[in-house]
């Protein structure tokens, strides 16, 4: 089977964006797509939602996807960008967002269980220059995933003495992490 071209992601996208309006017509959106999907050129991201200077309003997309077929982490993917211009861009992740990125999700044709698995594919495919893994109290070793550059909360962890983090999800949750290691994969 074929990578998905760029035409084939703008069709993907439209389509998205019809099924959305229904679920919540785009009048009352913070923000209407104008713009063709571009091809964005960030590394951590599936995609992002802009709106730049010019008025452009539109979703750029991880260049990765034209190298997969990843058809349903895309329409997800899609269905949560369309989310942001419903609810404008200055609004995060929290409970509403995903509130109204469920009821989309819900409301669009995509098989979620194979956009999760093409998800951890995509990753996977990802060159990340560390690997994080978290060592537990109990000895435990906990892969947490790649990233292109250390930050603060893993690599001065912890900060404070009050400052623990618990395993949230799994067999480890609500274990304390003892300290984060970066591994070079680059």
């Amino acid at each position: 089977m074929n990578n998905l071209t760029l035409d084939e992601i703008q069709k993907i996208h439209d389509e998205i964006l019809e099924q959305c309006s229904k679920a919540i017509p785009t009048k009352s959106w913070k923000h209407q797509v104008n713009s063709a999907v571009r091809v964005g050129t960030y590394q951590s991201a599936f995609a992002k939602a802009h709106v730049d200077g010019n008025g452009d309003i539109y979703v750029s997309v991880h260049p990765l996807f034209l190298q997969t077929r990843f058809v349903n982490k895309l329409k997800a993917v899609m269905a949560h960008e369309f989310t942001h211009f419903v609810l404008g861009l200055d609004e995060n992740h929290n409970s509403k967002f995903k509130r109204f990125e469920s009821y989309l999700l819900d409301n669009i044709d995509c098989d979620l269980d194979a956009a999760k698995s093409e998800a951890d594919e995509f990753v996977n495919k990802i060159d990340f220059k560390w690997t994080v893994i978290a060592h537990l109290v109990d000895g435990t070793e906990l892969f947490i995933g790649g990233v292109h550059r250390k930050t603060k909360t893993y690599s001065e962890y912890p900060r404070t003495e009050h400052e623990r983090h618990t395993v949230s999800v799994g067999e480890h949750r609500g274990k304390t992490v003892a300290r984060y290691e970066f591994i070079q994969n680059r």
